[in-house]
This record gives C-alpha cells, structure tokens and sequence, in this order.
C-alpha cells in the first residue's frame, strides 16, 4: 500500500510510536507526584463532579479496532464484541487529563487481567497508592 513495503511501514510505525512515548507521553500523561496534587485531582472530582468525595481518578478501559491480524494470531485479538482490537486502560482526573494509560493487551484480555498486571494494579496491590510515584 502507498508503493511501500511491509518492512519499512512496520520500521516507521515503531519509530512513530517510540516517539510519541518518549516526547509526547511526558507532556500528556501525568501521574501526581505531591500530595498537593493529588489533593487537587480529589477536589476537581469533589466540586466539579456529582460530589465524588475522595475520588482521585476515573478508570475506564477501551477497545481500539485493529485490522491486519496474521490469521495464526487473530484469535487472540478477537474481543467479546466479535471484532479485532487493542485493550487501552486509562484514567483521567477531573479535567479529563490524562493521569495513566496502558496499551499492551490485545483484545481477548479480560479488563482484570490488563488492571492486575499493569504497573497500577501492582502498586494498588501494595498499598502505596498515593505514596507511589513509579506507575
């Protein structure tokens, strides 16, 4: 497609995304680091949201469509929906900011799963939620 190979649209995809995840990632995805900050994310959701006391993030999970799947592969990108995809988990703060993402799963993974083994679920798992700046 578009007069080029396989190869180099693969080369340049993997470029484009260690890119993004290097100098955009930075800019877009902040985890608090301070108590002060995460007080803030906890009053954006107390004040600005339907009262959410104590709440510090919003946490959904999202199925991206893929096309493409090697047919030896596809089953494991086959959804409950029926169709390809990559299991995103994010959450937000109250401004709809960005605070965590995870993209590593592809679509056959159960929501528990992609929370249990990501970075976030690990340190939820040790208790250190909010002392923790490593997610």
């Amino acid at each position: 497609m578009f007069g080029i190979g396989k190869a180099t649209a693969w080369k340049h995809y993997n470029l484009f995304c260690n890119l993004v995840h290097t100098h955009l990632a930075p800019i877009c995805i902040k985890w608090p680091s301070s108590n002060e900050q995460w007080d803030a994310v906890k009053n954006g959701f107390s004040k600005k949201k339907a009262n959410f006391k104590n709440c510090v993030g919003a946490i959904d999970g999202c199925h991206i469509p893929i096309h493409g799947v090697s047919d030896d592969r596809l089953n494991t990108y086959i959804n409950r929906k029926g169709w390809a995809s990559i299991n995103i988990l994010a959450i937000c703060d109250s401004n709809k900011m960005f605070m965590y993402v995870n993209v590593r799963w592809p679509g056959s993974v159960s929501d528990k799963r992609i929370l249990s083994t990501s970075n976030l679920g690990i340190v939820v798992a040790f208790d250190y939620l909010i002392e923790s700046q490593q997610v």
